[in-house]
């Protein structure tokens, strides 16, 4: 049998800290078919020295030096430059579990799979069992598991034709995830934890209060709008909005009313007054949320000074 050759892609921006004990992990992967393409996205700092001092040692390695563009387009420079069957995404800040490469694999080819998918490892401890299923079921099931990032999978190289990159913008998993998802025939997850997530958290809280929450709420609108243009069941329709209006409120409780952000408070407060109709449409979604939304919609510093209506992550089931 032909053995899959995985192009592990890994944008980087100013990660010198980080990406050694990034790529050290990769090299010392149990799965030996693979190449590692790094694009730096216009480092500022010694990210493009280190990469480069690796990529002469290791014919495995390349790196494709660009100015800013942001991860997004940098993947997109990545995989046109792949040569493998299979791509996964590793950033730059992360490290992997040895076996990581080999257990997707393995899953995929067992599985005869188009997208396999390991967790992140954590102290919050999945039970360990495998889900197989098409695009729209297995889409639900990785936003209810919190698995929305673009890492921690192996796709299919074909599965990317179809996708349209387009600006440099926030979010860029949750707005590409679901398009890629619904491109797969046969979906398999594993519940192990073998890719490792570094939560800085300065990084991100810096980048999600400047931006206001804006790209996130117009990637859950966008998200919203091209469900009701699929074939798929109401049933699944209902469930994936109740799922953007979700996520929606947990940002609003636990980023914007936590550092007081007025324009974050703002631009969550126009989502729920650009869907109003279709939140109270929606049978999925308890009638004290369906207040709680509507509460933030017109009124979204009174629900943050006042702390009524509060919410926890869990009770959105």
């Amino acid at each position: 049998m032909h053995k899959v050759k995985v192009t592990i892609v890994i944008p980087i921006y100013n990660t010198e800290k980080y990406i050694k004990k990034c790529l050290d992990s990769i090299l010392e992967q149990t799965y030996e078919a693979y190449e590692i393409i790094i694009i730096d996205d216009g480092s500022t700092d010694g990210s493009s020295q280190i990469c480069d001092t690796y990529a002469k040692k290791n014919k495995k390695i390349r790196v494709i030096h660009t100015k800013n563009n942001g991860a997004y387009v940098a993947r997109k420079i990545a995989i046109e430059n792949a040569q493998g069957d299979c791509i996964t995404f590793v950033d730059s800040d992360d490290w992997i579990e040895k076996d990581m490469l080999e257990e997707l694999v393995k899953l995929m080819e067992k599985e005869d799979a188009d997208l396999s998918v390991i967790m992140r490892k954590s102290g919050d401890r999945l039970d360990d069992h495998i889900k197989i299923g098409n695009g729209a079921e297995m889409l639900l099931y990785l936003l209810n598991i919190g698995c929305i990032e673009l890492w921690g999978k192996l796709y299919k190289k074909s599965l990317f034709e179809q996708i349209k990159y387009r600006e440099r913008r926030a979010n860029e998993d949750l707005n590409m995830l679901p398009e890629i998802v619904f491109g797969c025939n046969k979906i398999v997850v594993h519940t192990l934890g073998k890719y490792n997530y570094r939560n800085r958290d300065n990084s991100i809280t810096t980048s999600v209060i400047k931006n206001g929450g804006k790209s996130l709420c117009d990637c859950c609108l966008e998200g919203i709008r091209k469900n009701e243009n699929r074939l798929v069941s109401s049933e699944f329709r209902l469930e994936l909005q109740k799922w953007y209006f979700y996520h929606i409120l947990w940002h609003f409780y636990n980023v914007y009313c936590v550092y007081n952000s007025k324009k974050g408070l703002n631009n969550i407060a126009s989502f729920y007054r650009k869907t109003f109709t279709i939140f109270w449409r929606n049978n999925k979604i308890k009638i004290s949320d369906k207040f709680r939304f509507s509460f933030i919609a017109y009124f979204p510093n009174c629900v943050r000074k006042y702390n009524f209506l509060r919410y926890g992550k869990k009770n959105n089931k």
